[in-house]
């Protein structure tokens, strides 16, 4: 048994219970804090295509110019690059493709 601050004898494993609620607690609050400090980057406006809504089509378009069965060229080119790395690749196509889908 252990002597809470009121002179009330709680008994151990009730002290257990309450210390690992807190340290629960506690670690669910750090999650969201470094959730939201860390939250997805927003990325620009990767509608490819221009037709107004980015679609698995800017992701297929993006593909198709990487491997050069396409040439992206003005807004189209600029807007393919999704990530902002200055290079157009597969992870920009895959970073459409996980936006239109959710995951992204």
């Amino acid at each position: 048994m252990a002597q809470h601050s009121r002179g009330v004898r709680l008994p151990i494993h009730s002290l257990s219970s309450a210390v690992a609620a807190a340290v629960l607690l506690t670690s669910a609050l750090l999650v969201v804090i470094h959730t939201e400090a860390n939250a997805l980057p927003a990325y620009p406006d990767c509608d490819v295509n221009l037709s107004g809504q980015e679609t698995i089509t800017d992701a297929l378009l993006v593909a198709q110019h990487v491997v050069g069965l396409t040439v992206l060229t003005g807004d189209g080119l600029t807007k393919a690059d999704c990530n902002g790395s200055t290079t157009v690749t597969i992870s920009d196509g895959l970073l459409i493709a996980q936006r239109v889908v959710g995951l992204a």
